[in-house]
């Protein structure tokens, strides 16, 4: 259960990687590129610059990437602190997604919010199951 939580955190913080990618040019007509940090519906809407909504943004996506990669490699080598890395992964996780929201991102707020939920509330995975 270790390799697989601690494989499981490192794939969620590289999706979150696509944040900080070069947002592709898409063919006319395709779907909008969900991974964006140069408008926020909220922040933009609020009048905060595009600079400041970018750098937000890029700020948010560096975070949630190195505490959802700490994370799984602290779950995978048994450090006791994983749990608190992965909090902070998924608490800007969260948070990303939410000021930088696309319909597509859905499922990413399901897994970062089940993260919060089974960390903080339900105590899951213990440590006897995963090893530390």
């Amino acid at each position: 259960m270790r390799w697989a939580l601690g494989l499981f955190l490192i794939f969620h913080g590289i999706i979150h990687g696509s944040y900080l990618l070069r947002q592709p040019v898409g063919k006319p007509g395709a779907p909008a590129w969900p991974f964006r940090v140069d408008r926020s519906w909220l922040l933009s809407g609020m009048g905060v610059g595009s600079t400041a909504v970018r750098a937000l943004g890029r700020l948010l996506a560096e975070v949630t990437v190195v505490g959802f990669l700490v994370a799984g490699g602290g779950l995978l080598f048994g450090q006791d602190w994983w749990r608190a890395a992965a909090l902070i992964g998924a608490g800007c996780s969260l948070l990303l997604l939410g000021l930088y929201y696309h319909p597509w991102l859905l499922l990413g707020v399901a897994i970062s919010g089940a993260l919060m939920i089974a960390l903080i509330w339900l105590n899951w995975p213990s440590s006897q199951l995963v090893g530390s």
